[in-house]
């Protein structure tokens, strides 16, 4: 069954030009968001059912190539 509006997470993707990097968490991981570097800026967000499904979204949009998840992604809670 399809997820709905208030089953998605919200996810986003950092990008610093210090550090030459991206970062991309659920918004609510707060200590992901600790680590950010001082001139991090916000380049993408999206919202998803699961860890996987958000990978997956993320590689589309930036262009990259298709997200393979682990095989032990269900173990690992990475899916819904």
């Amino acid at each position: 069954m399809p997820s709905t509006k208030s089953e998605l997470k919200h996810f986003e993707c950092w990008s610093s030009d210090s550090e030459g990097s991206r970062s991309f968490f659920e918004s609510s991981n707060a200590a992901a968001r600790s680590l950010l570097a001082t001139d991090a800026k916000l380049i993408w967000e999206t919202e998803a059912a699961d860890w996987v499904q958000a990978m997956t979204l993320m590689h589309e949009h930036f262009g990259l190539e298709p997200y393979v998840p682990p095989d032990d992604a269900e173990e690992l809670g990475l899916t819904s």
